[in-house]
Order: structure tokens, then C-alpha cells, then sequence
């Protein structure tokens, strides 16, 4: 007896993709969203990069953007692991504290 939602109920995974049971997660990023992605840059505010999953989401936005991608960050208070990430991603970092590029961007 098969084990799963019932018939024709999407069921929710532990990773949060929705799946309908028989096939791969149903795609429900719009075409607009994709098309924004493809033709524009990303700018991380903040972000430490501490943390793997934090790093694999960073790699995962910048396969799917184009040029620019920069983060905004004191370099300081990167990790050893924060500074190979940096070292080997196609992301530039801009080594100016937080609060202060806030304050910058805020006016």
C-alpha cells in the first residue's frame, strides 16, 4: 500500500517544496520573478555568511542572477569560512559597517 497524501493533496516536505506526490516540486516562482532574476543584479545587506545554509542560498541567488552581485559587510567580522566563500564567489564585497551603509542608503 503506498504511504503519501491522498489522492490528488499536495503534500509539504520537510525542505517546505510543495509536491504533488508523483512527480518533482511543482515550480511556483513566477515568470516575472524569473525574468527580474535573469536581467538584474543582487545586493546583500548584512549578511554575515556564517552559516552553510546562509552561503548555499548566496550561491544559489548568484547562479540565477546576472552581474552585479555585492554585499555590503564589515570584512572584519567575517569567518575563516565567510572569507573563502567570498574568495571563491563571484560576489563583490564592499567593507563598510552596516549601520553606516544603512545610514548611507537611508539618506
Amino acid at each position: 500500500m503506498p504511504v503519501g497524501p491522498p489522492e490528488g493533496r499536495p503534500s509539504t516536505p520537510s525542505n517546505g517544496c510543495i509536491s504533488d506526490g508523483r512527480s518533482s516540486p511543482l515550480r511556483w516562482i513566477s515568470e516575472a520573478v524569473k525574468e527580474r532574476r535573469t536581467n538584474r543584479g543582487f545586493f546583500f545587506i548584512g549578511c554575515r555568511f556564517n552559516d552553510q545554509m546562509l552561503r548555499t542560498y548566496a550561491r544559489q541567488i548568484t547562479k540565477r542572477s546576472n552581474a552585479p552581485r555585492l554585499a555590503v559587510l564589515d570584512a572584519a567580522a567575517l569567518t575563516n569560512k565567510g572569507r573563502r566563500f567570498f574568495a571563491a564567489s563571484p560576489i563583490t564585497l564592499i567593507d563598510v559597517p552596516t549601520g553606516e551603509a544603512a545610514a548611507r542608503l537611508v539618506g
